[in-house]
């Protein structure tokens, strides 16, 4: 017979007993209890292959000094909420820094994922097969609420209804509980410049008009940049 967690009574989320003004005061907060339990299922939808699975910051800034983008990404990893994104064409290490991102946050005991946008519209669809392990309010709940999420390549999906229901939901999800996660997004996109991040939208400049917020970080130093896969081995 298992105990009830005294936290959270097992239900996997709490809240702190706090006065207003305190930074945690009405926050839902992710019980210890559950963090495997949550990070299992991350970790199933998780692109990060063997040889992403080394990659850390310290090795981007000790191979290439270009973009001086890892002092803020490591504020925001520290800090452990907001939104940042990177904007650059292919190959300037966009990826690299995301896959980074999530090792270290892993290494801190942040739940934290990473995948691009359409290989996560493809395991929430896999989710509807009758064999699959994951029920897909599961999975896609566990998506919502990770403490880290490294979104790659946002801009590249096929906008079908559905798609870009799920995007809808998943972006405006993340944006309204900016304070409780850190989002880190990559678009080889030019935010501002180009009409639309996604082409042939129902919802014209809804991503946009998130991502500009004026209280979140845009790094484009990308586009200043040469192509960086030699050194780094990701795009």
């Amino acid at each position: 017979m298992t105990e009830t967690c005294q936290l959270c009574g097992d239900l996997g989320y709490y809240r702190l007993d706090v006065q207003p003004g305190h930074p945690q005061f009405g926050k839902v907060l992710l019980c210890e209890c559950r963090l495997e339990w949550h990070q299992a299922r991350l970790t199933k939808i998780s692109r990060l292959s063997p040889e992403m699975q080394g990659w850390t910051l310290n090795h981007w800034h000790h191979r290439r000094g270009k973009v001086n983008v890892v002092p803020q990404l490591r504020h925001a990893l520290d800090n452990g909420f907001g939104w940042v994104t990177l904007s650059g064409p292919p190959g300037t290490g966009k990826t690299f820094l995301l896959a980074a991102l999530t090792n270290e946050a892993l290494i801190m005991g942040k739940l934290g994922v990473y995948t691009t946008m359409a290989d996560l519209l493809d395991d929430l669809r896999e989710t509807f097969n009758p064999k699959a392990e994951l029920h897909f309010s599961a999975l896609f709940d566990s998506v919502l609420t990770a403490r880290v999420l490294c979104l790659d390549e946002i801009e590249k999906f096929s906008p079908t209804a559905w798609a870009e229901e799920k995007f809808y939901q998943l972006i405006d999800h993340r944006y309204r509980n900016w304070d409780q996660g850190l989002t880190i997004l990559a678009t080889n996109r030019r935010i501002g410049l180009d009409k639309h991040i996604i082409q042939e939208t129902r919802y014209p400049g809804y991503l946009e008009s998130r991502i500009m917020d004026g209280r979140f970080q845009q790094l484009d130093q990308f586009w200043q940049v040469g192509d960086a896969r030699p050194a780094l081995g990701g795009s």
